[in-house]
């Protein structure tokens, strides 16, 4: 996990969730690459990191849409351009299980802000 120098905010280094999904060969790890834009994304399902995605919605530089909810849930958000420049990524709820509690309480605020629908821990 890193830490955020100003908040002091953990969060995750390496993307764990898809451990038992991954057939990669070689016994390659999941982790965040940086692409266009700047923005990690899990390199396995594509997902923007958490506090990538917080920054750019409490910056006002993008939005989110949903997807549908085939697993009952909403399971994915497209994230585009606030200025609307296209799309920017998407974010798999997944991945907020890898967050620790002080990033879960930072982000999960701003997620719900932007699409409407209350995040909580079990």
């Amino acid at each position: 996990m890193s830490e955020s120098t100003e908040s002091k905010i953990v969060w995750p280094d390496v993307p764990t969730i898809h451990k038992a999904e991954m057939r990669l060969p070689g016994g390659e790890v999941d982790e965040w690459k940086v692409r266009d834009g700047g923005l990690r994304h899990c390199d396995y399902c594509g997902s923007i990191h958490p506090e990538d995605l917080m920054t750019l919605l409490q910056t006002g530089k993008a939005k989110l849409s949903g997807s549908d909810w085939k697993y009952g849930f909403p399971h994915k958000f497209y994230v585009s351009s606030a200025e609307g420049c296209g799309h920017l990524g998407k974010f798999y709820t997944r991945h907020l299980i890898e967050l620790s509690p002080e990033a879960f309480d930072a982000f999960a605020p701003v997620l719900s802000q932007a699409c409407g629908i209350k995040w909580e821990r079990d």
